[in-house]
């Protein structure tokens, strides 16, 4: 059975009986990067309304809970799923922090659906650590994503004319290079680089965007681009934030008929979004507007 992986939006707000109808087709595991989100959502509204808050967070993920995969509910993210989808590409062991840290959400999610956190608990946790780790990710892109004239102050003297150049050139030929320097520098062999097509596009798109002055990126951006790295597991990411679909395709990645909305679920390709099979899947993919 096809595993969706669920964003913030699809997991913090479709209803529980439409999710549902969806775990009959597909298994459902929520993204870590999406579990602590919402976490951190909730907390926000602590201080107005304790009830709520806690509402928003305890009974909503317990409302979700029955209709996820039983073993994995939660998808591990961001640098863990990295590490793994490259451990994966270039035959290697699994990573095994990443395997630990995929055991202790398990162990979390069902603390949180049952038991629970107390208030002093809940909300340590959301203010020293899924908030700075939410932080750190929009950091990371909001320090690389920035308007072409902050980049030439980074830039040796001897480099200006070729950093112009650089700027001069086509979005598409500007495209290439970047794809190629996040490759090298990231040290991702052509395997890896397959299967996390994807991500390393839609981060070009983000940095070509906020250099060319279209689109500065903003808070939760860093969440996204990290989603986009579940693709390289062989995984369909689900969600309902147009924006992100909007960059996926943008970025002409093979990998885009494995980013889905709700309401564009039909004909999931059957292979796996990498290899000659995915570009003939992309060749064909139609996006349901």
């Amino acid at each position: 059975m096809q595993i969706l992986i669920l964003d913030t939006n699809v997991a913090g707000f479709t209803p529980a009986r439409e999710l549902e109808g969806l775990a009959k087709r597909f298994t459902l595991r929520v993204s870590e990067t999406a579990l602590l989100e919402r976490w951190v959502q909730s907390v926000r509204d602590y201080d107005d309304d304790r009830a709520q808050a806690r509402g928003k967070f305890f009974n909503r993920l317990r409302s979700i809970a029955p209709f996820l995969d039983a073993v994995v509910p939660i998808a591990v993210g961001a640098g863990h799923l990295l590490r793994r989808v490259i451990a994966q590409a270039d035959g290697l062991p699994p990573v095994q922090a990443t395997e630990e840290r995929e055991a202790d959400l398990a162990n979390q999610w069902k603390y949180i659906v049952t038991v629970g956190f107390n208030d002093e608990e809940w909300v340590t946790f959301a203010r020293d650590h899924a908030g700075p780790h939410l932080d750190k990710l929009d950091a990371v892109l909001m320090g690389l994503a920035r308007p072409a004239a902050d980049l030439a102050k980074r830039v040796s003297p001897e480099l200006q004319e070729m950093n112009k150049a650089f700027d001069a050139l086509p979005d598409k030929e500007q495209q290439a290079h970047l794809l190629q320097h996040i490759v090298e520098t990231l040290r991702l062999s052509p395997a890896a680089a397959e299967r996390l097509d994807g991500h390393v596009r839609n981060f070009v798109v983000r940095l070509q965007a906020a250099a060319r002055g279209r689109r500065m990126p903003k808070e939760n951006d860093g969440a996204d681009l990290s989603l986009m790295a579940h693709l390289g597991e062989g995984h369909v990411l689900l969600t309902d934030e147009r924006q992100l679909v909007d960059v996926v395709d943008e970025s002409d990645t093979y990998q885009a008929p494995w980013v889905r909305r709700l309401d564009d679920l039909d004909e999931l390709p059957e292979g796996p979004p990498w290899g000659e099979s995915a570009r003939e899947a992309a060749r064909a993919f139609r996006r349901r507007r």
